[in-house]
């Protein structure tokens, strides 16, 4: 799943809708969740594996983090 901080909710629905993304994309349009995990900047990818074990967190815009994103999600 991803999170949205602090963005309007119909503008994250419709990006979402756009891109087609193959996970749920939740808004938090208080902050709240950024809080809670720390996060400092955006975007920050936290990937969680299948037995609920934090493998990885990526913090900003680079390739190797968007290449690792991808790659969750190709067959």
């Amino acid at each position: 799943f991803a999170i949205s901080i602090g963005e309007p909710v119909d503008l994250l629905k419709k990006h979402a809708a756009e891109r087609n993304f193959p996970f749920q994309v939740y808004s938090d349009t208080i902050g709240r969740s950024g809080s809670l995990y720390k996060v400092r900047v955006t975007p920050t990818i936290f990937h969680v594996n299948r037995e609920q074990n934090l493998q990885w967190v990526a913090e900003g815009i680079h390739p190797l983090a968007s290449r690792r994103a991808r790659s969750l999600f190709e067959d």
